[in-house]
């Protein structure tokens, strides 16, 4: 089940299933040599890390990018790592901090997407002390990779066309590592504060550009009088018309009328 998710997850990320696409899912578990069962069990997974979502009468689709998601995926991230290395900093040696230091020099330049998410990762397990307290890197973690696809986003960006962004994002994780050493928790907190409202700020324009057009389904319009005629037909259509003008113009609405069976 993990590696059906994981291959689902890696298709979502790398756009090769889009926001508000449509998972087929016998046809996808008999690409993917798997039975319905583990296939279920993965879109499951899927969805509680937000990767997909059920319609009712329809399966399952990619959910879409959202505002509202990266904002609160910004925010637990800012806490949860700020808590991490409040924490993992007792522990830090100045070999550590140096370590880290040299990592953050070398996360740009990058030459792909993977590598950069591996050296990150890397320098985010040394500070946020992963080994001390796994539970709580493993809710990073969790959060990270429900991100996966906006920080995606940002990063292919960011490699793509914004140099000064590179250069900015490495000095931003150096200047991190010299709070650490001088133990500034709160310039820390201040520091990954504006860290994540400025990921935030500079997504923004890219999902309105990424994000799918809402699209009607086909002949909705044409059936919706259809269906209304019906439902009017079925509860008595001429009666409720008259209620529903007398109503309009001040009138009383009659009383229904018992038959009385003789």
């Amino acid at each position: 089940m993990e590696r059906i998710a994981e291959e689902l997850r890696e298709r979502i990320i790398d756009g090769t299933l889009a926001p508000g696409e449509h998972l087929q899912q016998a046809a996808l578990a008999r690409r993917m040599g798997v039975s319905s069962i583990p296939f279920r069990e993965a879109i499951r997974a899927l969805e509680l890390q937000g990767f997909v979502e059920l319609v009712p009468f329809k399966g399952a689709r990619v959910k879409g990018l959202t505002f509202e998601e990266i904002s609160e995926r910004a925010e637990i991230a800012c806490a949860l790592e700020c808590l991490a290395i409040a924490l993992a900093l007792p522990d830090l040696s100045a070999r550590d901090l140096d370590r880290a230091d040299e990592l953050a020099g070398r996360l740009y330049p990058a030459p792909d997407v993977r590598t950069w998410f591996e050296r990150i990762n890397t320098l985010l397990h040394l500070i946020c002390g992963a080994e001390r307290r796994p539970h709580l890197f493993r809710l990073i973690l969790r959060n990270r990779t429900a991100a996966r696809r906006y920080t995606e986003l940002l990063v292919r960006k960011t490699l793509e066309d914004k140099a000064w962004e590179r250069d900015w994002a490495s000095g931003h994780f150096r200047r991190l590592v010299e709070l650490m050493r001088a133990g500034d928790i709160e310039g820390i907190r201040e520091l990954e504060r504006f860290r994540f409202d400025g990921y935030v700020g500079q997504l923004s324009p890219w999902l309105k550009a990424e994000a799918p057009p809402a699209t009607e389904p086909r002949g909705s319009r044409a059936k919706e009088p259809q269906a209304r005629a019906r439902v009017t037909a079925r509860r008595g259509g001429s009666k409720r018309t008259l209620v529903s003008l007398r109503a309009e113009r001040g009138g009383a609405a009659p009383r229904a009328r018992r038959r009385v069976r003789k």
